[in-house]
C-alpha cells in the first residue's frame, strides 16, 4: 500500500514538527530528534492527487530558415504544481481544533515535506510550499468528510530521497613506538594525516550535487573522485569546538566556518579553497559504485552527504 505524510514544522513550537499520516488518518508531533509528544486522529486524503509524476521541462533549442525542424541545446525541469484533496472526519470542537493545526502548519514561506512510502517502506519526498494562489475553502468545510483541495507548490521540482553519507574519515590508528615489550615506555605514533577512499552507492534519476562536512580538529584536506586529477582541497584551520561545510551545488560552492551542530550563519571562507574542481555524485540506472578518495590532516572527520534526486514519487 502507498502511504502519505505530510511532515510541516510546528507554526508555534520551535524544534518541534508535525507529522500528518493521510493514509492512516492521523497525526503526531514530534521533537527533532523524532519523539513523540502527542497524537490525535487527523485528516485523510481522498482521490484525485497530483504532482507525483514527473516535473514540467523547458527545452531550449536554435532554429534557422535553412533547416528543417530545431536543433535542442538543453533542457531545464520547472518548478512544480502539487494538489492532495484531504477529508476531515472530526465534528464540533475537534474539527475546529484539527482544521485550526492543519492550515496553520502551511505556509507559503515555511517549507514542508510531502513524503510518498512505497509498499517496502522506502519513501521520497517533495519539498512544498502553499500555493500563493491558492483558496483554503471552496465548498462549505463544516460538512463531514467534505474533500478540501490543499494546493501545493515545489520550488525544487525533483522528489528526494534519504540523506545518503558518501563519505566517512577512518580515525588513525594508534601504533607503539617501541613495539610490544613490557618493558617499553608508553609513548606512541599517531598520524597527523589520513588517506583513505570509500566505495558508495549511487542512487537517484539525476545528478546531485553533494555537502562536505569537516568536523574538527583538522588542518587540511582533499577529496576527488578516483581516476580525476583535480580536487576540492584547501588549509583551513579548524578547531574542535568547529565545523567547515563546503557546499558543491553550482548555486552556492561556499565554504562556511561554523561552531559544530550549527546550520547556518558562520565566517565565510571561500577565497581560502585552494582546489575547486567540485563535483556531482554521477546518477545512475544500476546499482554502481563511485570510488571517493580522501586526504584528511588531523584527528578530526569527514563526511560527504548528498540527497538523491527523482523524477517521480515511485
Amino acid at each position: 500500500m502507498i502511504r502519505h505524510e505530510l511532515r510541516m514544522p510546528h507554526p508555534t513550537q520551535a524544534a518541534r514538527f508535525v507529522v500528518w499520516d493521510l493514509t492512516e488518518a492521523r497525526y503526531r508531533i514530534e521533537t527533532a530528534a523524532g519523539a513523540v509528544v502527542s497524537s490525535g486522529v487527523g485528516p485523510r486524503v481522498a482521490t484525485g492527487i497530483e504532482g507525483m509524476g514527473g516535473p514540467g521541462i523547458d527545452v531550449f533549442a536554435r532554429e534557422t530558415p535553412r533547416g528543417a525542424g530545431r536543433v535542442r541545446t538543453g533542457t531545464r525541469p520547472t518548478a512544480r504544481s502539487a494538489f492532495l484533496p484531504v477529508a476531515f472526519s472530526q465534528a464540533g470542537q475537534d474539527w475546529v481544533a484539527v482544521q485550526r493545526l492543519f492550515w496553520s502548519c502551511l505556509s507559503p514561506d515555511r517549507e514542508s515535506a510531502w513524503r510518498v512510502y512505497a509498499p517496502d517502506g522506502s519513501w521520497r519526498e517533495l519539498l512544498v510550499f502553499l500555493d500563493e494562489n491558492a483558496t483554503v475553502y471552496a465548498h462549505d468545510p463544516t460538512q463531514i468528510r467534505q474533500v478540501v483541495g490543499v494546493a501545493l507548490t515545489a520550488d525544487n521540482p525533483f522528489w528526494l530521497g534519504p540523506e545518503q553519507l558518501a563519505v566517512m574519515a577512518v580515525q588513525p590508528s594508534v601504533e607503539p613506538f617501541f613495539g610490544t615489550s613490557n618493558a617499553a615506555p608508553p609513548f606512541y605514533i599517531v598520524p597527523g594525516a589520513q588517506d583513505g577512499s570509500t566505495g558508495l552507492t549511487v542512487a537517484g534519476d539525476v545528478e546531485a550535487w553533494p555537502t562536505l562536512t569537516i568536523l574538527g580538529p583538522a588542518s587540511a584536506f582533499s577529496t576527488q573522485p578516483l581516476f580525476v586529477e583535480s580536487a576540492v582541497s584547501a588549509e583551513i584551520p579548524v578547531s574542535g569546538s568547529e565545523q567547515l561545510v563546503i557546499d558543491f551545488d553550482p548555486t552556492a560552492q561556499a565554504a562556511m566556518l561554523r561552531a559544530k551542530g550549527a546550520t547556518s550563519g558562520g565566517t565565510n571562507v571561500t577565497a581560502q579553497l585552494t582546489g575547486r574542481a567540485f563535483f556531482p555524485i554521477a546518477p545512475t540506472f544500476e546499482p554502481d559504485v563511485q570510488v571517493v578518495l580522501l586526504t584528511l590532516a588531523g584527528a578530526g572527520e569527514a563526511r560527504l552527504t548528498y540527497r538523491p534526486k527523482y523524477w517521480r514519487a515511485i
